[in-house]
Order: structure tokens, then C-alpha cells, then sequence
């Protein structure tokens, strides 16, 4: 399995993650009364549409297209609507101390008395990427704690990487069949839409 990074210079004309999530409900036969239930396992999705790529970037997304080999390979992926952070995300961040698990996080190394993330951003540690559900500001000493959605898979080791500038997921094509049309005119793309998903266990 090859895997490889989106190329910087293509934007899509549109874009849409969201987090698929796994629970249950468990309704009462006798009263109603129900449960609900979170299974680990959430992954993301991500639908991407183009128009009109020039000849240049649209051979790029082709070729990229050909190298994926349909579900074969991956694909490092960020959200190109929030590529950078609205926090101001200073400093060298790293995990401060672990291991560490579930939806929070202790970092250390941010820069001092700022604020590093807002409600809406992501963040990737690893290989995965997360997306953060309060804001966080570091005190003093330059730490703070993450508070986002989903849990962390693997668990985090003092010292990992933050990583806050086009923070990526590890995706892959979500079929056999995404391909573009092609178009005989000079714009060699036409509008289309590529769907992914995550490789939670990539």
C-alpha cells in the first residue's frame, strides 16, 4: 500500500467533513425507558467538489486519481476550509505527559498565556485528526489541555508532535468508482465530486 499527500495547489470549489460516529439505542420493552450507547470507531468523511480545473491541475488530480488505485492506497487529507487554525496556535506544542486517552489532553510547549485553539479547530496527533469542542488557552508555563471529538484511538506518548497547520487524516477513496469526467474543451475537467473516508486502522 502507497500513500500519498493532496497537492498543495488544487482547492476544491467546495468541501464537506464530518465525523461518522458508531452508537446505539436500547429502548425498554416494559417502560420506554431508552439508553443510548457510543462505540469506539468513528471515522471521517470527506466529499470534495471541483469545477473547472485548468488542463495543469486537473492532469495533477488525474494522475493523483491513477496513483490511488481505486480503495488500493491513502491519502494524507485535511480540510481545506480550515487549513489553519482560528487560535493562535503558538509555540512548539507537544503531549504533556502518558500515556493518554479519551477526548482531552494535557500539551505543554504552546506559547504563554494565549490562546492556542478555538471551539471548531483541528488538530492532528498521528495519524489521527481531531476536532475541538472548547477553546483552549494556555497558562503561564505554556500549557493547556484539548478538549475535542473523537477519542483518541491509540494512546498519546509524552512528547508527541501537535500538529495545527493543515492538520490531515489518513483517507482513501470511499469506492471503486470515483473517478472526474472528462471534458474536450480546453477546461479538461468538468464539475465532479470525490468521496473519502477514513483509515482508522491505517
Amino acid at each position: 500500500m502507497s500513500v500519498f499527500t493532496f497537492p498543495d495547489g488544487i482547492y476544491p470549489t467546495s468541501c464537506d467533513w464530518r465525523l461518522k460516529t458508531r452508537s446505539a439505542v436500547f429502548e425498554s420493552p416494559f417502560n420506554g425507558g431508552i439508553q443510548t450507547l457510543e462505540y469506539p470507531g468513528a471515522y471521517w468523511e470527506a466529499s470534495l467538489a471541483f469545477d473547472n480545473l485548468n488542463k495543469a491541475r486537473a492532469t495533477e488530480l488525474d494522475v493523483l486519481l491513477l496513483k490511488l488505485a481505486g480503495m488500493a492506497n491513502r491519502l494524507w487529507l485535511w480540510d481545506h476550509a480550515f487549513a489553519m487554525p482560528n487560535g493562535l496556535a503558538g509555540g512548539t506544542p507537544v503531549v504533556d505527559g502518558g500515556p493518554q486517552t479519551g477526548k482531552s489532553l494535557a500539551i505543554r510547549g504552546c506559547a504563554a498565556s494565549q490562546l492556542f485553539l478555538v471551539a471548531g479547530d483541528y488538530f492532528q496527533l498521528g495519524s489521527q485528526l481531531f476536532r475541538m469542542t472548547e477553546d483552549a488557552t494556555a497558562d503561564a508555563s505554556g500549557r493547556t489541555t484539548l478538549v475535542f471529538e473523537s477519542s483518541i484511538r491509540n494512546a498519546a506518548t509524552d512528547g508527541a508532535t501537535i500538529v495545527t497547520t493543515k492538520p490531515k487524516a489518513l483517507m482513501m477513496l470511499a469506492d471503486d468508482n470515483q473517478a472526474p469526467r472528462r471534458s474536450g474543451r480546453r477546461l479538461v475537467l468538468s464539475s465532479f465530486t470525490l468521496k473519502f473516508r477514513e483509515d482508522i486502522y491505517g
